[in-house]
C-alpha cells in the first residue's frame, strides 16, 4: 500500500439506520450503483442493511456489508452471522 492511497471506501447509510442518533442522509441503492460505477476499490456498504436486504446491496455494488442492528439484535448471533456470511460468499 502507498502512504496516502485509501483501500477501500465505506458508503452509506444505505438505508434509514436505528443505531446512530444522527445518520447521514440515507444514499440509497442507486447511489452505490453511480459510485461504483465510477471507482475500482472495494466499496463496504453500511447502514440500516439486513438479512433480507444484504443480497441485493451486494448485487448493487458493494464489495462487503458492515452490519450492526441485525447482529446485535439478533436472538441467535451465531446462527445469525454464519448465515450471512453465506450469502456474502455466494
Amino acid at each position: 500500500m502507498r502512504e496516502g492511497i485509501a483501500d477501500y471506501i465505506g458508503f452509506g447509510p444505505i438505508y434509514p439506520t436505528q443505531s446512530k442518533a444522527r445518520p447521514d442522509p440515507v444514499q440509497g441503492l442507486d447511489s452505490l450503483r453511480r459510485v461504483r460505477a465510477r471507482v475500482a476499490l472495494p466499496i463496504v456498504a453500511i447502514g440500516g442493511i439486513s438479512t433480507s436486504t444484504v443480497g441485493e446491496v451486494l448485487a448493487a455494488g458493494a464489495s462487503a456489508v458492515a452490519m450492526i442492528g441485525e447482529i446485535v439484535h439478533a436472538p441467535d448471533v451465531e446462527r445469525t452471522v454464519r448465515g450471512l456470511l453465506a450469502i456474502q460468499a455466494a
